[in-house]
């Protein structure tokens, strides 16, 4: 009986702190800035909970967004945008060690706290909905499908008449079992059939708006984050409207980030088969989207913008820029240009580099030996892809991602988004870090020049 008697005895004596453990109490956050929390380690069931209040004296609202990464770096869960909560909770599926990133959203000071619940402390957390709801925006210069844009397939594959562009925001769900740098949807392989939800990354919802509410929306967006931050992301070929939505909220949704998720998505046919079809519409599209870039420059609110480029993305965005520097140096500059993958012809784009150069502070292209899609798109075009080797470039850095493990990845063409290493290294891209302080890549000097690549067993 002595065993038995023990045990009970534990189980007694635990304390009130063991199931509530208080992280952080009363951590300031300042307006419009970030706080993170110190490192700590939780069991599958415990449950995170954030809030924070106004800081005595503060004038105005005050509200927070929060984030649990792992210790890593990987996001793990963030806040609903969507939602209104007294405090955000998260229960934690897997072991591990996390920390909480908070950003101040408002313009009053205030402080922030974390505790943990354990064992039946736990229960079931607040935040427990089974997916996240993402608010994107997009502009775009298809035509609406049959139904108009409210109803799917919202867009279609054709250009609208005298480069016109068409605007509005869109919902997207993410389950709250997303795993970064996964984008869920239906398997035919797990019996999978329809979107669910709980399981997939959905487009739920697309709104139109008028170009003067679209861009005070974004206004609004941006100016709760130190930086007036947005990013604009330019889909390749083979995607649709919903292909391009699903993944630029997946990217804003594991990237945690703050600002305003951007999409131009062209007139794509959503095919494989439909490659010169793609071919062409993406340089007719480039004049619409050098337009959209220059509104949203001058209309948003937004001074620091991000473009990423992805596959064919890289055609439009690299023809939209060419025309921006014939018309001289008072043309909108960006943050930084992002270069995934690019489907365009090597030596084409390095005519293009100088004209993408002058309109950013900082550009970075990525490419890998692996993309087996490009090697596709070099068999029909009949010359190499710049997507396929490092390109030693003046003034742009070049980062190698053929290390990364995409034996899972289909094609291996959209390492950029399905990732976490190449996720995570974007992350840091986009907070101002120059490769040489991004700790997943390595220093390669050749006789052609420096490159960089992803460190080997990356994923």
């Amino acid at each position: 009986m002595r065993p038995i008697t023990l045990v009970f005895c534990a189980a007694v004596l635990v304390s009130a702190a063991d199931l509530e453990q208080e992280i952080e109490k009363a951590a300031p956050v300042a307006a419009l800035m970030s706080g993170r929390s110190k490192t700590f380690d939780l069991k599958t069931g415990d449950i995170v909970r954030v809030g924070g209040k106004r800081a005595a004296g503060a004038q105005g609202d005050f509200g927070i967004d929060a984030y649990v990464y792992t210790a890593k770096g990987a996001l793990a869960a963030k806040d609903d945008e969507e939602a209104d909560h007294e405090y955000f909770e998260w229960k934690t599926a897997k072991p591990g060690s996390f920390y909480v990133l908070v950003r101040n959203t408002s313009a009053a000071d205030g402080t922030f706290y974390v505790t943990v619940l354990r064992g039946s402390k736990a229960g079931v957390a607040m935040g427990d909905a089974e997916f996240a709801s993402v608010k994107i925006y997009y502009a775009t210069n298809r035509v609406p499908a049959p139904g108009g844009a409210p109803v799917a397939p919202y867009y279609g594959g054709d250009p609208q008449p005298n480069d016109a562009y068409t605007t509005g925001t869109a919902l997207v769900t993410i389950p709250r079992a997303h795993e970064m740098g996964e984008l869920e949807g239906p398997a035919i392989y797990k019996l999978e059939f329809q979107q669910d939800p709980k399981k997939h990354v959905i487009l739920s919802k697309v709104m139109p708006e008028a170009s003067a509410a679209f861009f005070s929306d974004i206004r609004d967006r941006v100016s709760t984050t130190p930086r007036k931050e947005a990013f604009v992301f330019v889909h390749g070929f083979n995607v649709t409207f919903e292909d391009a939505a699903r993944r630029t909220a997946q990217i804003s949704y594991d990237l945690g980030f703050a600002g305003a998720p951007v999409m131009f998505t062209w007139p794509s046919k959503g095919s494989k088969l439909e490659y010169l079809h793609d071919v062409t519409v993406a340089d007719t599209s480039a004049a619409v989207l050098r337009t959209f870039l220059e509104d949203l420059s001058a209309k948003s609110g937004a001074t620091t913008i991000h473009v990423i480029a992805h596959s064919m993305g890289n055609r439009v965005l690299g023809r939209a820029l060419e025309t921006m520097a014939e018309q001289g140096p008072k043309q909108p500059r960006f943050r930084g240009i992002v270069l995934f993958a690019p489907d365009v012809d090597a030596e084409l784009l390095r005519q293009m580099s100088a004209a993408i150069r002058a309109r950013a502070d900082r550009v970075t292209l990525y490419s890998s030996s692996r993309d087996e899609a490009l090697d596709l798109s070099r068999k029909l075009a009949g010359r190499d892809r710049a997507g396929q080797t490092v390109q030693f470039l003046p003034g742009v850095d070049s980062v190698d991602a053929s290390q990364v493990n995409t034996s899972l990845l289909g094609l291996a063409h959209s390492y950029f988004g399905d990732s976490s290493s190449v996720l995570g290294d974007l992350y840091r891209l986009l907070m101002g870090d120059p490769p040489d302080q991004r700790f997943g890549l390595e220093r390669v000097n050749t006789a052609m020049g420096v490159y960089w690549r992803f460190k080997k067993a990356a994923r």
